[in-house]
């Protein structure tokens, strides 16, 4: 089931409401994965709650592990919207204020109202994103 073009995570379904299931999943750091994750202490995983759409939820029963699966390519765009996108953002805003003499003070608080517009533009367009960003759940076969 899984290949180099998927990302696959383990999960266990918690509840299920028509055809929404909310699986839980842990989410580990990529610290937790060190072989010296132990002697700096810096390693973190979090139980970590999605809820997937699916076609058919009498498909799946609480408790059920499950796997998550989606495209290696749409992790990077995810990432690519959440990190890169918002960085340049504010790298622009504050060359843009600093070439135009204006303090830094405003400059910092313009380069915040811009990812604040940035992050309320994609909080409007979820449920577009969420069509695009498509998570598939799969029973595990025991």
């Amino acid at each position: 089931m899984q290949n180099k073009h998927t990302i696959h995570h383990d999960a266990r379904i918690v509840r299920i409401d028509g055809n929404r299931v909310e699986v839980q999943m842990m989410q580990q750091s990529a610290c937790a994965s060190c072989d010296a994750a132990g002697l700096c202490h810096s390693h973190e995983s979090k139980m970590r709650t999605l809820v997937v759409n699916v076609p058919d939820g009498s498909a799946f029963k609480e408790g059920d592990q499950v796997w998550l699966h989606t495209e290696v390519k749409l992790g990077m765009q995810a990432s690519v919207l959440a990190y890169v996108v918002p960085l340049f953002m504010v790298v622009a805003v504050l060359a843009g204020c600093s070439m135009a003499g204006v303090s830094e003070g405003i400059s910092a608080v313009a380069s915040l109202l811009v990812l604040a517009v940035y992050f309320a533009g994609l909080y409007a367009m979820r449920g577009r994103l969420s069509r695009k960003f498509e998570i598939k759940i799969t029973n595990i076969q025991h």
